[in-house]
């Protein structure tokens, strides 16, 4: 009985996945935004929720990332595209146990090889800044997170072939160190462009002027309102 019990409430939760997914796909139907003058459908996809947060954009942009530098050498920095399609680039993710995956802090990580792409998915954010409490039970020390971060950033040039570039997405609000890495133009030759979430069925637009101030992650809609898209070579 305690199988059956435990078999059904499984199937139910699939069931209600399946019927939430279905619903969002099509209240999604024949919409979609724009990323670099180009128009990308929104992802739907039980893992993560991405129907409920910035996933359905940052997914869709990076997967067309990737078709646009097919057989070029890519780096993936956060073990993020795994699971939503099939990965034949590198990764490096600092703590996710995952076939493949190189675990390794990304400041540390060293290659034989050049890319000409990297790409990070939400990540960034969390260098230095809320790594040990999400993983592990050491206090976390956010003391020289803004340091982290920028020598991160150097890392990613030390990395890219000369002509290669590294594009990545975050959420504004999240880290104030971010924030103010960006909004003060402090790394050399960082292009941005901004997103915000407009519906409840979460629906994104380019936003042109950000109110660093006032923006709060998880207000008014889970998880992030605004997302930077960062690009740098």
């Amino acid at each position: 009985m305690k199988i059956f019990n435990y078999n059904l409430r499984i199937e139910k939760y699939t069931i209600g996945v399946f019927l939430i997914v279905l619903y969002h796909r099509l209240i999604k139907f024949n919409k979609s935004f724009v990323f670099k003058n180009e128009r990308l459908n929104y992802l739907i996809h039980r893992y993560n929720k991405t129907y409920n947060n910035e996933r359905t954009i940052e997914i869709s942009i990076f997967k067309n990332l990737l078709k646009n530098n097919n057989n070029k050498t890519v780096l993936e920095i956060g073990n993020v595209l795994n699971h939503y399609i099939n990965v034949k680039h590198v990764v490096v993710d600092k703590y996710e146990k995952y076939p493949g995956v190189i675990n390794s802090d990304i400041i540390e990580f060293n290659s034989e090889i050049k890319f000409d792409l990297i790409i990070s998915i939400s990540t960034f954010e969390h260098i230095g800044f809320d790594e040990y409490s999400r993983y592990s039970e050491q206090q976390n020390d956010r003391s020289d997170s803004k340091n982290k971060l920028i020598a991160a950033f150097s890392k990613m040039t030390e990395l890219l072939k000369d002509n290669g570039k590294f594009i990545f997405s975050s959420p504004v609000g999240y880290n104030p160190n971010l924030d103010e890495i960006i909004r003060k133009n402090e790394i050399p030759n960082m292009k941005t462009s901004f997103y915000k979430r407009i519906s409840k069925n979460n629906e994104w637009t380019i936003a042109n002027d950000l109110d660093w101030e006032n923006i709060k992650y998880g207000q008014p809609y889970p998880a992030a309102n605004f997302l930077i898209i960062g690009e740098l070579s």
